[in-house]
């Protein structure tokens, strides 16, 4: 017997998911206008006024700066709430706890260590389905832009979070037994860009809550659009 259907059409779903991204916004309404005000401020002081209907007039990349900043500085003030909808998402099944009980049997023999990490390291491959990251983030933003389901950037960031806590954890392990070397600087590059593409799901899905995905998606302000392609 199959998973009962939540939606009878595709409007229906689509519907739904915008009336979360609404009631995301409404409980988040204060911090949200606090951090336009900021925005606004330089332009309410120039033509003193309250309030004023549009920014400064920016060059491109100062554009992308402000952009960046706002980015992180949202989600800094909702990391608890991203992380706590991670850890009640679904996580991926996979072997690596084996491995890691395994990579305690030796600390002079390294294969089992770089067995470990290249087999994370596949992992990471297999969830981005063998794309580079920036071509990958790219596929969800366009997979949102045509379905505007702000929940499956959600399942794809809390897989790749998922991911990110069993490679910190290795991590920790290659350096209380191994300290410095080539094993712990590779599973440091694998960190930081799986963190990459976790940062970049989090900024596609932000301006989707926000309203203004196709606008950032249209000028080419999305985060993801300023990587340099990656081969891991």
């Amino acid at each position: 017997m199959g998973r009962k259907k939540l939606y009878a059409t595709e409007e229906e779903r689509k519907e739904a998911s915008r009336i979360r991204g609404r009631e995301y916004y409404h409980r988040h309404h204060a911090s949200i206008c606090e951090s336009r005000r900021r925005n606004y401020t330089p332009v309410a002081q120039h033509t003193g006024s309250a309030a004023a209907p549009r920014q400064p007039r920016l060059t491109d990349e100062e554009r992308r700066v402000r952009d960046r900043a706002k980015s992180r500085r949202y989600y800094e003030r909702h990391k608890s709430e991203v992380q706590a909808r991670r850890r009640g998402a679904r996580r991926l099944i996979d072997r690596s706890d084996q491995l890691a009980g395994r990579s305690n049997q030796s600390t002079d023999d390294g294969t089992v260590w770089q067995a470990h990490i290249d087999y994370l390291g596949a992992l990471f491959a297999k969830a981005r389905s063998g794309q580079d990251t920036r071509t990958f983030v790219q596929t969800v933003a366009r997979r949102y832009s045509a379905n505007s389901s702000a929940d499956q950037i959600y399942e794809t960031s809390t897989a790749f979070s998922s991911l990110l806590q069993r490679v910190q954890r290795l991590e920790g392990e290659i350096l209380n037994q191994l300290g410095v070397g080539h094993y712990l600087e590779d599973i440091q590059k694998l960190r930081l860009n799986i963190k990459e593409a976790i940062e970049c799901l989090d900024d596609i899905w932000e301006w989707a809550v926000l309203g203004q995905f196709h606008e950032k998606y249209q000028t080419g302000t999305l985060r993801y659009q300023h990587l340099s392609l990656m081969s891991i």
